[in-house]
Order: C-alpha cells, then structure tokens, then sequence
C-alpha cells in the first residue's frame, strides 16, 4: 500500500505501475478522516521499496486492511502482551485501515475512491 496526497496520487500511481507492476486490480481509497490522504492497495508478486509505501494484509470478510505492527499493538491492549493466537474482532474494523501513526494504532475508515482494472497478460 502506498500513501499519497490527493494532489500526487496520479502521480503515484503511475510509479507504482512502473516499478510493483501489479498483477490485480488497484484500489485508491479515500481516508474518510482527511480528505487529502490516499491510500492506493494493489497485490503484487515484486518486493521493492519506494517512499511512501508499505507492506499490509487485508481480511477479507470485514475488508480491513492492516499493519503486523497495529495488529501486535492492538493485541498489546486487549490482553497486555503480543499474542501471536491474537484475533481481533474484525467487524469493528470494517472498512478501516489499521496502521502505526507516530507510534500510536490509528484506526481509520476509508471507502472506495476508485478501482483500476488490470489487464491480465
């Protein structure tokens, strides 16, 4: 997943079809608690890091998007230690991404912006 202003994303967008060649479809998702926030989702089989992006897991059922760090603080909270058998309950994520912000979990909802279809070779 890559972050991105609503000004760049395009721009964004572009670098990431480039360098992650997706292999599905690309999500743009607004942050519904700024409106200038991006976060653009895409699978990919490639490993490369560029600036503004990062590794993230998604649940399906709830479509919730989060970090292995959220999760571990998220588990840190409900049972005071790192859990690895640690499952939240996803439907109070739906539609959030979870992620470490400055240290903290941030939870944040977001909603479809737009859905770039890939074409499969």
């Amino acid at each position: 997943m890559c972050f991105s202003s609503i000004e760049d994303y395009r721009n964004k967008l572009q670098e990431i079809r480039e360098v992650f060649r997706p292999n599905s479809n690309i999500f743009v998702l607004d942050n519904r608690f700024d409106e200038n926030e991006i976060f653009i989702t895409f699978n990919t089989e490639y490993n490369f890091k560029i600036a503004g992006c990062i590794k993230i897991n998604k649940v399906k059922s709830s479509n919730t998007l989060f970090s292995i760090d959220a999760i571990n603080e998220l588990s840190i909270r409900e049972t005071g230690a790192v859990d690895k058998k640690f499952v939240p309950n996803w439907a109070e994520f739906e539609n959030c991404l979870l992620l470490m912000r400055n240290g903290e979990l941030a939870v944040i909802p977001t909603r479809i912006k737009e859905i770039i279809k890939i074409e499969k070779y």
